[in-house]
């Protein structure tokens, strides 16, 4: 009985196994298209509250990026300035 139950269990396993065995490798199909993920603009909200706020100082920027593949490209446009008013 012990041994009809181990070969049946031993049958099982080779066949999972060979079965297991006979992968398919599909092909990329990913390779050649591109597809951004997304597209982010984006701004600066500090620097025109701080401008109000403080006096000497005027600034404001905005950003916007997206992924091509590999690559990450970035664009940013700004203006910054303070004045400071230095005593000797």
């Amino acid at each position: 009985m012990l041994l009809k139950i181990s070969s049946c269990i031993f049958s099982v396993l080779v066949t999972v196994s060979v079965i297991a065995q006979k992968s398919v490798e599909k092909m990329d199909t990913t390779r050649g298209s591109f597809k951004p993920t997304g597209i982010r603009i984006g701004g600066d909200v500090v620097g025109p509250i701080k401008g109000f706020v403080v006096n000497d100082f005027k600034g404001w920027e905005v950003n916007a990026d997206v992924d091509f593949r590999n690559y990450y490209l970035t664009v940013e446009k700004g203006y910054w300035q303070r004045e400071v008013i230095l005593k000797n």
